[in-house]
């Protein structure tokens, strides 16, 4: 039985794993304490980046931990800033452009 897609892909990650070599990659992820195959769970959806990870994927990919938690990075991570809330619209009576 394949395990059921969760969480929300993340396209800048496959697209490191896509253009990194793949010896390459496994030695970065190996020196960070986690493997080429955790992340591409993250980044097809199949798991949810964890805190102590989620440094480490940062510093290997240079891609934020905002992209890897969106929804909830802030929590995560409490060192970096909470999303600004979003604003109701100033002009109710024109459309969205």
């Amino acid at each position: 039985m394949n395990a059921a897609k969760r969480f929300p892909r993340i396209e800048p990650l496959i697209e490191w794993l896509k253009k990194t070599p793949l010896d390459q990659a496994r030695a970065q992820c190996a020196a960070q304490q986690t493997s080429w195959e955790y992340l591409r769970q993250i980044a097809y959806g199949y798991k949810l980046v964890g805190p102590r990870k989620g440094v480490a994927i940062e510093r290997i990919t240079g891609i934020s931990r905002q992209l890897l938690r969106p929804s909830d990075y802030w929590l995560a991570w409490p060192d970096l800033p909470e999303p600004e809330p979003l604003s109701p619209n100033p002009h109710p009576d024109c459309a969205d452009i």
